[in-house]
This record gives C-alpha cells, structure tokens and sequence, in this order.
C-alpha cells in the first residue's frame, strides 16, 4: 500500500501544470492569500489582539517566539520553557511520508510557483507593513 502511495505522489510523475492547477484552484488560493484573510479577521478584532508571527523568527529564535506567543495569551511562559530543551525547540518535523519527504522542489515548477505566489506575498507585506 506504501508502494502505492509513493508511485502516485511522487512529483516526477506529474509535470508543472499539474501542480499549478491545484495550485490555482480555490481551496488552494484561499489558504495562500493570507492579505484576505487577515482583512476578515481584522473587522472583528483590533490589531494588537492578533499576533503575527514570521516563520523565520521561528526558526532563527523559537524560544523568544513561544515567550512572545505566552505573554500575548496571558500564559507564564517559564513553566514550558523550562520543560523545553534548546534541542526540542529548534527540531522541525516533517510530517509527510514516503519517497518525497525531505526533497526540494523541482527548480522549474518553483519559478513557476513563485511567479503565481509572489502577489499574494506583495499584497500580504504590504498589509503588514499599514499595521
């Protein structure tokens, strides 16, 4: 059943546009387009209720990312800090499986997704710097 799973999602056996038009399609779009997203959520809460986190804050400093996370929710963070090794913090899971896991993306097919993803990301940097 694994080999199975393996042959049909390994990306060599689908070309670009494949993957572009699932890309494209609306359930897709939507989670890509954060801008419209955090619009919706600002109508209903003020901006110093939400917080935004950059990814690579969480990869370059995870330990100062969770301390900002507990105080922004009123939770005392030393209590989990101190259950928490540096080890622990900076370990990324991977959850997918099979022959795929851990391998980049084909350079063509990231150019491609880049071009398609790049205004969501404008429009997105541009929210956050109004904010």
């Amino acid at each position: 059943h694994l080999d199975q799973m393996d042959k049909e999602s390994n990306p060599n056996n689908y070309d670009d546009d494949y993957f572009l038009e699932r890309l494209q399609h609306s359930t897709h779009r939507v989670r890509s387009d954060y801008t419209t997203g955090l619009r919706r959520w600002l109508k209903y809460f003020d901006k110093d209720q939400l917080l935004i986190v950059n990814y690579n804050q969480i990869s370059e400093n995870p330990k100062l990312v969770l301390e900002k996370i507990c105080s922004h929710i009123g939770v005392e963070s030393k209590i989990l800090l101190d259950k928490l090794s540096d080890d622990e913090l900076k370990t990324r899971k991977n959850t997918a499986v099979g022959s795929t896991k851990d391998k980049p993306i084909r350079p063509s097919l990231r150019k491609k997704m880049e071009k398609y993803l790049g205004p969501f990301a404008t429009d997105f940097n541009s929210l956050l710097e109004e904010l």
